[in-house]
């Protein structure tokens, strides 16, 4: 089917060479997007836990 609908060789290629730099654009993009998703994670532990600290120490230090 798919030689059925790009039928000159030419035309074929240069699809391929799309299709296969499209993919490669995804993969590039879904792989930042995990490394980002990881460190939002990280900030997001870390400040949860400066709030849950900073709470602590005002109980503990309360008169």
């Amino acid at each position: 089917m798919y030689n059925r609908l790009v039928s000159d060789k030419s035309a074929r290629d240069a699809l391929r060479a799309d299709l296969g730099l499209c993919t490669l654009i995804g993969a590039l993009f879904l792989k930042q997007f995990a490394e980002y998703r990881i460190n939002i994670l990280l900030i997001a532990n870390m400040l949860h836990g400066e709030v849950i600290e900073r709470r602590l120490q005002m109980f503990i230090l309360a008169p």
